[in-house]
């Protein structure tokens, strides 16, 4: 049980390091009008 505690927490941690790192760095890479473009 503590196992799967630990692995599905260490998976969330993962998701959003690369989603929020991904965000920010697109934002400041295209700005925000050509990224709805």
């Amino acid at each position: 049980m503590f196992i799967l505690f630990f692995i599905v927490h260490w998976y969330l941690a993962l998701f959003f390091q690369t989603f929020f790192h991904h965000r920010y760095a697109s934002h400041r890479a295209f700005k925000m009008n050509k990224f709805w473009e």
